[in-house]
C-alpha cells in the first residue's frame, strides 16, 4: 500500500493547483479595495496558468497507455531484426550450396530433409527424393561441409538415410596431416576415430576425410577435425575425439553423391562381417 507520502508526490500538481485556488477564492471574497484589485488580476492569471498546467500534464492512464504502446513497438522492430537477420544468414546459406552444386555439376541431386526419425538409440534421415530422382541404395549423402551419410532405403518419392551420427555406422577415415588410416564411430555422444596408433603424431585441428579404404564412400568427403588426443588405458592407440563438419541438430539441405562404391568388392566385405559375426 502507497503511503501518505508517495501520494503527495504522486499527485502534488493537483494539489498545489486546489491550494492555490482556495487561497485565491478566500482573499477574493473577503477583499474588494483596489489594493487588492491587482492582486486579484495576479492571482486569476495565476490560477488559469495552473489549470492549463495540470490539464496539459500527462495522467498515470495515459502514460502507462504510451509505455504499452512504446513496448509493443520495440517488439515488432525486435521481431523484424530477427527475421532480416535469419534471412541474410540463409541467403548465405543457400549462396554456398549452389555454388558447391556448381561445382560437382550432375553428379550431385539437391534434396531435402523431411523427417529425422530414432529407432531404439539410433538415428534415421527421411529425404525428399527417390527412384523418380535417380536416387539409389548404396549412394552417400553429404553437405558442402562434410559427410552426412548413407542411402538405405529407396522408395518412389523418398529415401531413408542412415547417417554417421549412428552406433551401427563405421566409416574408413584418414587424418590429412599425418595420413594415418583408422575409423570413426559415434558412441552415442561423440565421434572417435580409432585405431590410430601412439607411434604417430595427431593433434588437435588435424583435418579428417574419408579414405580409400571405405566399401562405402568415395575418397576425400571432410568428415571432421580431431578435437583432442588423450592417451587410452592398456592400448597402443589414441584416444581421439572429432568434432564433426556438419551440424546434424540444424541439418536441412543435403545433397545424394551419384556414386556406388563396387558392388563386388561391398559383397565380399559384407561376406567376411556375416563369417566373423557366426564365429563370434
Amino acid at each position: 500500500m502507497n503511503s501518505i507520502f508517495d501520494i503527495i508526490i504522486r499527485y502534488r500538481d493537483y494539489i498545489a493547483f486546489f491550494i492555490l485556488l482556495i487561497i485565491s477564492i478566500l482573499l477574493i471574497s473577503k477583499s474588494s479595495n483596489d489594493s487588492v484589485s491587482g492582486f486579484k488580476a495576479f492571482m486569476v492569471t495565476k490560477v488559469g496558468f495552473m489549470q492549463d498546467f495540470v490539464s496539459d500534464s500527462p495522467s498515470e492512464q495515459s502514460l502507462l497507455s504510451e509505455n504499452r504502446a512504446l513496448r509493443n513497438m520495440n517488439l515488432k522492430m525486435s521481431e523484424q531484426i530477427i527475421r532480416s537477420r535469419k534471412a541474410l544468414l540463409e541467403n548465405e546459406k543457400l549462396k554456398k550450396i549452389i555454388a558447391f552444386k556448381e561445382t560437382f555439376g550432375k553428379q550431385l541431386i539437391p534434396t531435402k530433409i523431411i523427417g529425422k526419425n530414432k529407432v531404439s538409440i539410433n538415428n534415421y534421415l527421411t529425404i525428399s527424393a527417390g527412384n523418380q530422382d535417380s536416387v539409389k541404395r548404396g549412394m552417400p549423402v553429404r553437405t558442402d561441409l562434410g559427410l552426412v551419410g548413407q542411402v538405405i532405403l529407396v522408395t518412389e518419392k523418398y529415401s531413408i538415410v542412415e547417417p554417421v551420427k549412428n552406433k551401427n555406422f563405421k566409416v574408413a577415415v584418414t587424418i590429412v596431416e599425418s595420413s594415418a588410416s583408422g575409423y570413426a564411430q559415434w558412441d552415442g555422444s561423440n565421434f572417435y576415430l580409432k585405431n590410430i596408433s601412439e607411434t604417430i603424431e595427431v593433434n588437435p585441428g588435424d583435418l579428417v576425410v574419408t579414405s580409400n579404404y571405405s566399401n562405402l564412400f568415395p575418397s576425400g568427403i571432410p568428415y571432421g577435425k580431431v578435437k583432442s588426443v588423450a592417451q587410452a588405458q592398456n592400448s597402443m592407440f589414441w584416444e581421439i575425439v572429432i568434432d564433426p563438419h556438419v551440424n546434424f541438430a540444424a541439418l536441412w539441405q543435403v545433397f545424394v553423391v551419384k556414386e556406388i562404391r563396387d558392388s563386388v568388392r561391398t559383397n565380399m566385405i559384407s561376406e567376411i562381417e556375416k563369417r566373423q559375426k557366426l564365429l563370434n
